[in-house]
């Protein structure tokens, strides 16, 4: 396989979500969202909800804190915008995957085109 073509292999593949091997030099920390950067209605109104949580570790969160909706509803909000951050890079990693392809097709044409009765 030539150099340009294993280069596009290894961009694809990053592009779609495969990891290479990790080594300490391509390892990276991933950013936690900015609190300010939420995009969320802080001013809807509240309303109580049912959550199933672990008793012990409940009464270890009110030792540090006497609010713990609002811990909840903080880390909730992060998890949201992550959750969402992380589905749109999805969405244009595969829009240049395809892209990527739509053009190698473009330029090399289809292997099934050499078979095709049509």
């Amino acid at each position: 396989m030539p150099l340009d073509e294993c280069a596009d292999a290894r961009l694809a593949a990053h592009l779609v979500g495969l990891r290479p091997k990790m080594n300490a030099h391509t390892m990276r920390i991933p950013r936690q969202p900015d609190t300010a950067m939420l995009r969320y209605d802080t001013s809807a109104r509240k309303r109580p909800v049912n959550l199933t949580l672990n008793e012990d570790l409940v009464d270890r969160a009110r030792e540090f804190t006497d609010n713990l909706s609002g811990v909840v509803e903080g880390l909730l909000a992060e998890y949201v915008e992550r959750t969402a951050m992380n589905h749109e890079e999805r969405r244009r990693a595969l829009a240049a995957v395809v892209a990527a392809w739509n053009a190698h097709g473009a330029k090399h044409g289809s292997l099934a085109d050499e078979y095709s009765p049509l």
